[in-house]
């Protein structure tokens, strides 16, 4: 309702007292579909906002509007200088009118599909245009398109017993019976009436009733000097100048409440379509997670080639004779039926031995990659289920806060970013401890700092360290280049490491120490979560550096 007839006409008003005597200083537009024109007087500035496009048409009056230095559109350049003389709202239009000294004229038309703001001349000529397209008005008669007047009480009675006859409920009845009743304020005229909103006989309605509600709600449109931000039932804000049965925020300026409204309604729209993102990213972790679950059990429930490959290796050590690798595979007696053949592939360069050998190394990684997919199908079983869980919660989230409190609790990014200024990698954040020949320690405090320590902080060829088989912090210590830093200066980060886990009241501690660049994080993998290609363990005692915070 902010681009409505009545809410054009108290906005106009309000304008008047606010505008008259200003001076135009700059006509410029920063986005597509808005135009701005500032005013200034007496050492206040003030701007005129305009939309012409739906599905938002709006104009207000901003106290803290400023212009951006780059990318605007200066628009009517013979406006400049001009003087505020009044404005007005047209008769029966969306239209705003602000007549200026020397005779021009601004035009803010909210009408149709797409509105315009116009530059008029003395003659009451279109001079300029916010936007240009074909068939547009080229003057003042031509912008102003005045709605018909409101229905004498016959011709109201004859279209409501035709719609509601036609099947049509009453608010849509009454909708329809005025160019400048809406959804909304049909609804509220039904209410206010004692209708019920499911009334479809003409002998149920009150027209005379009806009638009479229609002009006391409008004449209370166009007399408000104040309006109303609410909530309906399906919890959507809207707007009015009537005060509705479900009460609401109350504003004493009109302009003020149109400006609040579109502010909600941008951090609104603005919070859905970030949010919107983020909650398809969990869900499409979550879709990724099972898939790559149904895989991995998919290539579990064929059978191992351990078993076969080792026989192979065996049967090839135990036959004396020679292997011809042109033959392409040696047929040998199976050790348990010797009336059971068993054909085993050769290798072009590869012996007997050579090739059992290179059976055996296979038979070897076949059992390591089983036990490797058993345990990461485990890893990924447990991480589809948080996903799953993650996705569930953010569903109910409503707001900025909430998300950020979320993101907190989660290891998420927030909405709201930090300081500009922070440093970017964190150290500055995270728990450092100083030792003996110039080395440093950094701890990470929670999930989300884990996962910057070892993604982005650490450098590849730093020592990365972890509590073997608990849960911990990540621990980096940093060295210069390929630097391999003393055996004792490695323990004392390994004791770090240990502090800060689940370890830390142990006698003694086993610690994962290893360079940066084997340590990675698995597509899809919740913050903090890494897999160790190739591990070195250290058993320490957990603690910290002499005169160092343990906290």
């Amino acid at each position: 309702m902010i681009q409505s007839y009545y809410t054009l006409a108290a906005l106009a008003r309000e304008f008047e007292t606010e505008l008259k005597g200003q001076v135009i200083t700059d006509c410029v537009s920063q986005t597509k579909s808005e135009i701005v024109i500032v005013f200034h007087a007496d050492d206040s500035t003030v701007a005129l906002r305009a939309s012409v496009a739906r599905p938002m048409m709006y104009t207000f009056v901003d106290h803290r509007f400023s212009t951006a230095r780059k990318n605007v559109a200066r628009l009517f350049p013979d406006s400049l200088g001009k003087e505020v003389i009044s404005v007005q709202i047209a008769e029966r239009d969306r239209c705003v009118f602000i007549s200026l000294s020397e005779g021009f004229e601004i035009a803010v038309a909210l009408t149709g599909a797409s509105g315009n703001v116009y530059l008029l001349d003395q003659q009451g000529q279109v001079q300029d245009s916010f936007t240009s397209r074909p068939g547009a008005p080229t003057s003042r008669s031509a912008i102003v398109r005045p709605a018909d007047p409101f229905p004498d009480r016959v011709t109201f009675a004859e279209h409501i017993d035709k719609m509601t006859n036609a099947g049509s409920s009453p608010a849509k009845a009454v909708a329809r019976s005025y160019a400048f009743f809406d959804p909304q304020i049909a609804r509220e005229i039904i209410a206010r009436s004692g209708i019920s909103i499911s009334a479809t006989e003409p002998a149920e309605i009150d027209i005379d009733g009806l009638y009479d509600t229609c002009h006391a709600i409008e004449q209370e449109m166009l007399d408000s000097d104040r309006c109303y931000i609410s909530t309906n039932e399906n919890q959507q804000a809207y707007f009015s100048l009537y005060k509705p049965a479900e009460g609401g925020q109350e504003y004493s300026s009109v302009n003020t409440g149109v400006r609040t409204f579109l502010i909600d309604s941008w951090r609104s729209t603005s919070f859905e379509r970030t949010v919107g993102v983020r909650k398809a990213a969990l869900i499409k972790q979550y879709k990724e997670l099972d898939k790559a679950v149904n895989a991995l059990k998919r290539g579990l429930s064929h059978p191992s080639r351990e078993s076969d490959y080792r026989m192979w290796a065996d049967l090839l050590m135990a036959y004396q004779g020679e292997v011809d690798p042109s033959k392409g595979v040696i047929e040998l007696p199976s050790f348990e039926d010797a009336a059971t053949i068993i054909s085993i592939p050769l290798r072009k360069g590869l012996n007997r031995t050579e090739l059992g050998q290179h059976y055996y190394e296979k038979a070897r990684k076949a059992k390591k990659r089983r036990e490797t997919d058993e345990s990461r199908l485990s890893e990924l079983i447990k991480n589809r289920e948080h996903a799953k869980n993650l996705a569930e919660m953010a569903e109910d989230i409503e707001n900025a806060r909430e998300w950020d409190k979320f993101a907190a609790e989660h290891g998420l990014d927030p909405l709201r970013k930090g300081n500009k200024n922070d440093d970017t990698d964190g150290s500055t954040s995270y728990r450092k401890y100083v030792l003996p020949q110039g080395y440093h320690v950094f701890v990470g405090r929670n999930a989300a700092q884990n996962d910057t320590l070892t993604t982005r902080f650490a450098g590849k060829d730093d020592f990365w360290l972890h509590a073997r088989g608990v849960s911990g912090s990540h621990v980096v210590l940093k060295v210069k280049g390929r630097e391999e830093p003393p055996g004792f200066i490695q323990e004392m980060a390994a004791s770090i490491a240990a502090y800060h886990s689940k370890a830390r009241t142990s006698s003694l501690a086993p610690v994962i120490i290893v360079r940066k660049k084997f340590v990675r994080k698995p597509r899809g993998a919740q913050k903090g979560a890494v897999v160790v290609d190739r591990e070195t363990v250290l058993l320490v005692e957990p603690g910290l550096p002499e005169n160092q915070n343990k906290d």
